[in-house]
């Protein structure tokens, strides 16, 4: 994985993100779908490159590429994440790209499909990350 940088580990940096993650997840629980479909999902997606990055650091390595954290995750968290799970994060990389350069607009039935895959995707990272700064 050429696009990692070792590092040292920084549990800071993860506790930091962690508690970002957390304010996240609450602002997105009190949208509602019906209005707010796109900006939920796109911070779906924001908290699960948060939680990446911090479990990247907390590993001692970090990257600015998108899909090198989706790798990472594959490679080194096989076990703990199914490739439906793993094509999920993809799928809303795409998805969020698509939404901040072309202004697409997710409809309230794609969230509704994609909200409690992506959550609990969200609270197994958290699970991990939290494990580790521990």
């Amino acid at each position: 994985m050429e696009e990692l940088i070792k590092m040292t580990p920084d549990k800071e940096r993860a506790k930091n993100l962690l508690a970002q993650v957390e304010v996240r997840l609450r602002d997105s629980k009190n949208k509602d779908p019906t209005e707010f479909a796109t900006l939920i999902i796109e911070a779906y997606y924001e908290l699960i490159n948060q939680l990446l990055t911090a479990l990247l650091a907390v590993d001692g390595y970090k990257t600015l590429s998108y899909i090198a954290l989706i790798d990472y995750l594959r490679i080194k968290y096989s076990i703990q994440f199914s490739e439906h799970e793993l094509q999920t994060i993809d799928e809303l990389r795409k998805i969020r790209n698509r939404i901040a350069y072309e202004g697409f607009m997710i409809k309230k039935d794609y969230h509704d499909r994609k909200a409690q895959c992506t959550i609990q995707i969200i609270t197994k990272l958290k699970k991990i990350v939290s494990n580790k700064v521990l």
